[in-house]
């Protein structure tokens, strides 16, 4: 190991204890002055095409999200740019209540990348809640010979720039991990970015590219049938979902790396709005036909309130600048 890497540390043991007792004295409190949605439809912004993970997660959550506000709530799909495209229009909506987004962390990635020509900072949301925490991971087709993280190390060490590698785009945090790994093991990787992971997988099944990056929950099924074999995952520790996959600090890589997908709003939201849509999120993630029916979709459920989220959010746009100023991983 060459050098340590400063990739998504345990985040939610950073936050204070402090910053959750208000979050919920403020979901608690919200029986509300404002007479909000008053059954007016809310759109629901997914930066990602239909049928993505986050898509999906976003059309499940509004399902038990519908009841709990007592309104219509609409997916409208804003894909392109990685990402930004519909992290912007998040960003930029009325600050209302009738728009709100998903929001995953790697959209934060993109200010420190692209500075003023991106029209967002992490202070442009207010979070309401966190819906799910997808660890990356790192797969090959079931019957490559690269059967661990080392042979691809090793792999990639023989033969510079021939072990070509299936993200999401350049700007995900699956690419960012890769490109750590490749700086931290002074190898070549050769990043081949798909605009759905449908593509991305599908690629690698095929022998098109030789590795996929992807986020776990977007690949499950294909571990599950045994179309693609998983090397190793980024969370803090192994998956309860699979005992005997090792995690990048067991495969002896300083580094880990997940997206946490929260619900948002666009910051000026009134905060009794911010504390109703709150307070229903986290009932409908407790109803257990929700809970039931995010197992059988192999949804990676992880609440966490509205101040939890901001102080991650803060954490990591601290954590990434510091890493970006040190060295770009664009």
């Amino acid at each position: 190991m060459k050098r340590k890497s400063y990739l998504l540390a345990a985040l939610a043991a950073m936050v204070a204890v402090s910053a959750l007792g208000c979050a919920e004295e403020n979901a608690s409190s919200s029986t509300a002055a404002v007479n909000y949605p008053d059954g007016k439809v809310i759109t629901a912004i997914v930066p990602w095409a239909a049928g993505s993970a986050t898509d999906l997660n976003m059309r499940l959550l509004a399902q038990y999200l519908e009841p709990e506000l007592n309104t219509t709530i609409t997916v409208q799909n804003t894909a392109g740019g990685g990402g930004e495209i519909g992290w912007t229009a998040i960003a930029t909506a009325e600050p209302d209540g009738y728009t709100v987004g998903m929001v995953n962390t790697p959209a934060f990635q993109l200010p420190i990348e692209r500075g003023e020509e991106c029209r967002y900072t992490v202070d442009s949301f207010i979070p309401v809640g966190n819906l799910v925490t997808d660890p990356g991971v790192v797969v090959v087709a079931a019957d490559d010979s690269i059967t661990s993280m080392a042979d691809l190390v090793a792999e990639a060490r023989a033969n510079p720039g021939s072990v070509t590698v299936a993200t999401t785009g350049l700007t995900t945090s699956e690419a960012r991990a890769c490109n750590t790994l490749a700086a931290n093991e002074e190898i070549t990787l050769n990043i081949v970015p798909y605009d759905s992971t449908a593509e991305a997988i599908n690629s690698v099944i095929g022998g098109h590219v030789r590795v996929g990056w992807l986020n776990i929950g977007d690949v499950m099924s294909q571990v599950n049938q045994g179309s693609v074999r998983a090397l190793a995952v980024g969370s803090l520790e192994r998956m309860e979902l699979y005992p005997d996959l090792p995690t990048f600090s067991e495969e002896g890589l300083e580094m880990n790396q997940f997206s946490m997908r929260a619900l948002a709003v666009p910051a000026g939201t009134d905060p009794e709005i911010v504390a109703i849509l709150e307070e229903a999120m986290k009932n409908a993630m407790e109803n257990p036909e929700f809970i039931s029916a995010a197992e059988a979709a192999n949804v990676l459920l992880d609440w966490q309130d509205s101040a939890t989220m901001t102080q991650i959010w803060h954490d990591l746009d601290t954590q990434w600048r510091a890493e970006w100023a040190e060295r770009p991983w664009a």
